[in-house]
């Protein structure tokens, strides 16, 4: 019988943290899981440190040359047995009780494409399950709920297949292929406390955190589901959409970049992706819209039966 869940871990020079992620996944609470780990041609001794585990649950391989971030992630993907498929990476830390809790709020909302475990959120009380137009209108009108990292994400593994798998041309592919999935399976956002990662300077998000290039990227990904014939907003959302997008956009290189003198940047933004100074600088002038919060408030946050908790104490 196949596993409930893949546990999939990819590696790259990941000598100096690997054996605490890998001992991390072992020691789950959850046990009814493979792990799959991924070395791409390391060239420090990851791999030699990977052997040293003999678990039987463990596949592991190392790529005889280097794949990169993505088409490593798909590797596993596709390799993948379980229902379930959830990537810890060689610098992550997967907390004892992180599957087991995961896989129990994902099992009682079948249908939800993953789990996601978020923060604190004045709004909502976890777990509680998104609609299609729910997340999109959080995504692009209020507060994101779909850029929580991968050791926060549980898949469906036949879902996340079915939709080619992660994306190899975005640098932040997690959040592209969730804001994929949000766009046509209901999300289950559910509370955090999971998973411990690290955020080293040569790590993707790390380099896009609060950068040009981050804004740049979140701005490519927020036009594609935009503009795609699905988007479930409304003509009038999608103006505001447009106007949050484009404003924070603008008003970030105008403030960074045109105002200290460094026009070259300002300028090969516009020419790298295309984006049109005279159609779209005005939104630099409109203000942000009020954010989307679903009809919820501090005093009345978004709250399904206590009952359909799958921790809830049943008669």
């Amino acid at each position: 019988m196949n596993p409930k869940v893949t546990i999939a871990t990819i590696t790259y020079n990941s000598s100096k943290y690997v054996r605490k992620s890998i001992e991390s996944v072992l020691a789950q609470s959850f046990t009814d899981f493979e792990y799959l780990i991924s070395d791409d041609c390391s060239t420090d001794n990851t791999w030699d440190i990977v052997k040293e585990y003999k678990d039987p649950r463990i596949r592991a391989w190392r790529n005889e040359t280097n794949l990169r971030e993505y088409p490593n992630r798909n590797k596993t993907l596709f390799e993948a047995k379980g229902e379930y498929i959830i990537w810890i990476d060689g610098d992550d830390i997967f907390y004892p009780h992180g599957l087991e809790f995961m896989v129990k709020m994902l099992e009682a909302f079948p249908n939800s494409a993953m789990a996601c475990a978020r923060p604190y959120w004045k709004n909502i009380v976890y777990p509680y399950e998104l609609q299609p137009e729910q997340s999109i209108r959080f995504d692009y009108l209020g507060s994101p709920v779909t850029i929580n990292g991968f050791p926060d994400t549980l898949f469906r593994t036949d879902i996340l297949k079915k939709e080619g798998g992660l994306p190899n041309d975005y640098i932040s592919g997690d959040t592209y292929v969730k804001r994929k999935l949000a766009m046509k399976y209901p999300l289950l956002l559910i509370s955090n406390g999971v998973s411990w990662w690290r955020m080293p300077e040569n790590q993707a998000s790390s380099k896009l955190r609060g950068t040009l290039i981050g804004l740049l990227e979140e701005l490519r990904i927020s036009k594609v589901f935009l503009e795609d014939i699905n988007c479930p907003l409304s003509l009038e959302e999608k103006e505001i959409a447009t106007n949050n997008m484009y404003g924070g956009y603008f008003r970030y290189i105008i403030r960074n970049y045109l105002f200290k003198g460094r026009l070259e940047v300002f300028f090969s933004s516009w020419l790298k992706f295309k984006i049109s100074f005279l159609t779209k600088v005005k939104y630099a002038f409109t203000p942000i819209s009020l954010p989307y919060t679903g009809g919820a408030t501090a005093d009345n946050p978004l709250l399904l039966p206590f009952s359909d908790n799958p921790y809830s104490a049943k008669e």
